[in-house]
């Protein structure tokens, strides 16, 4: 656990987020500031509804703040076009969902290296990097089967590895374990810090659940579209 964030990764700056809908507004997120550093594994909690999710999108570039701005790396998100956002979420962020997202017409490995292929960067080289993440995680002998041949933990590592195959900087995870028994919840979450911990990546990992904390580096409560509070734990063998 990092006592102080020497390196900011993801920095926000008094970021809001308003939605109008037929002359309705809603505020989902009211003035956050957050610094993510780099290698940091944080989770936010928070109940249904909270804006925790509303924040990932946030984070992710898949939407943009009302006002307030976001910085990755030191660069203003908000000064870049489409297609340098797009680039950005190809090289530097992977997406877990919760639903897992996979095509179910093409293998676990044909599922992994789509981001491989949508970048042009499906070589032998990479190709073979998507093969040992799955070894990794359980999956080596299972790389030909199909999502429905997959039990519910399967899949989620299939999302898990797809979203780390191009090495991204930042890791977002909405809900992982959400569909999970408490067995295979505790093996994603162990794989989640370890991925922290060896490759350096960034994890913001949104949940309602305040058990699944345990093995991150700090946790941010989100409460109505604000943060209530912070907690910090401490140095401790996490994988």
């Amino acid at each position: 656990m990092k006592s102080e964030i020497k390196t900011p990764l993801i920095r926000a700056d008094r970021i809001s987020k308003v939605y109008r809908s037929k002359g309705i507004e809603y505020t989902a997120i009211k003035s956050i500031s957050l610094i993510i550093g780099r290698g940091e594994f944080v989770t936010l909690l928070g109940a249904s509804g909270s804006g925790k999710t509303t924040l990932l999108d946030l984070f992710g570039t898949l939407d943009s703040p009302t006002s307030g701005r976001i910085l990755i790396e030191g660069t203003d998100v908000s000064a870049l076009n489409d297609s340098q956002l797009s680039k950005l979420r190809n090289e530097k962020i992977g997406f877990v969902f919760q639903s897992y997202n996979l095509v179910p017409y093409l293998s676990a490995l044909e599922n992994v290296i789509l981001p491989l292929i949508v970048g042009n960067r499906n070589d032998p080289k990479n190709l073979d990097f998507a093969k040992r993440l799955l070894g990794e995680v359980g999956l080596g002998d299972k790389m030909q089967k199909k999502p429905t041949e997959l039990s519910g933990g399967e899949q989620q590592r299939v999302a898990i590895v797809r979203a780390l195959v191009n090495r991204p900087s930042i890791l977002l995870a909405d809900e992982p374990t959400g569909n999970l028994d408490s067995k295979t919840s505790v093996e994603v979450l162990g794989l989640l810090a370890r991925i922290s911990k060896e490759n350096n990546t960034t994890i913001l990992m949104a949940t309602h659940d305040p058990d699944l904390t345990a093995l991150s580096d700090r946790s941010v409560h989100i409460k109505d579209g604000l943060i209530e509070r912070e907690a910090r734990y401490a140095k401790r063998n996490k994988v």
